[in-house]
């Protein structure tokens, strides 16, 4: 191809013919430029080929933590339903309406748990997912999951401040034969046995101060419990959003 023009500028320029020469010599740069071009837009279209790829790629990622997270709910929707149960059923017992029998009371001395796994892995990548629409819907659903830490770390910090040193300590309702039991030193909750002495406890319930501490422990497991709800339907949205981009792609 280069012989082929180098033999066609010689015979313009022997032949004197300088303007159909500058023609031919426009023309070689006009196709050399467009073959630049085509080789650019050729690199770019395999460039964003290959981010697209990546991009969805990130979206199964997420996919697969969110579907994590969505177990995880489901755990403590079950486990903290028994808290908010439990507080109710004492209540209940506060005011003579009710007996302790199906009833955990150590409720009231346990903290509530909520490790989701999405934000942890993903935060820090999401500003380099390129649909915005996306970029939004994820950034929605971890302002939900802080929204549901917050609650937790409010009913924690109830717990350890207030319930714990009121019942506990004060009241030292704890059984200690329970507490001690040298047979079988497993943490007694984890097997569904209490440390609480339900006589002294129903005796602490008399006092204003137990009866607030209730009030506030329901409330404070009822917020967390609205909050996870939230998060619960937030987090089926997103996994639908995310899979219908991937198929749709």
């Amino acid at each position: 191809m280069a012989h082929f023009f180098k033999k066609f500028r010689k015979k313009f320029l022997v032949e004197n013919r300088i303007s159909r020469y500058l023609l031919y010599a426009i023309g070689e740069i006009v196709l050399v430029v467009l073959g630049i071009l085509i080789a650019i837009q050729i690199n770019d279209w395999n460039r964003d080929k290959n981010l697209y790829q990546e991009e969805l790629e990130s979206y199964n990622l997420i996919i697969s933590d969110l579907k994590r997270d969505s177990i995880l709910f489901h755990n403590y929707k079950i486990t903290y339903d028994s808290f908010l149960d439990g507080y109710f059923k004492i209540n209940k017992v506060s005011q003579n309406q009710g007996t302790f029998e199906n009833v955990f009371p150590d409720f009231i001395a346990m903290n509530a748990e909520f490790n989701p796994v999405t934000q942890d892995n993903h935060q820090k990548n999401i500003d380099k997912l390129r649909n915005n629409e996306i970029r939004v819907s994820i950034n929605k659903y971890f302002r939900r999951i802080n929204q549901v830490k917050h609650a937790r770390e409010e009913f924690n910090e109830l717990i350890t401040k207030e319930s714990r040193p009121f019942f506990l300590v004060e009241q030292n309702i704890l059984k200690n034969d329970v507490v001690f039991n040298y047979e079988n030193r497993t943490f007694p909750p984890l097997l569904r046995v209490s440390t609480i002495d339900t006589a002294k406890f129903k005796e602490s319930l008399k006092q204003s101060k137990a009866i607030s501490l209730l009030s506030e422990l329901r409330m404070s497991m009822g917020f967390y419990l609205a909050a996870l709800d939230f998060a619960i339907i937030e987090n089926q949205e997103l996994i639908t959003e995310l899979e219908n981009r991937i198929h749709n792609h």
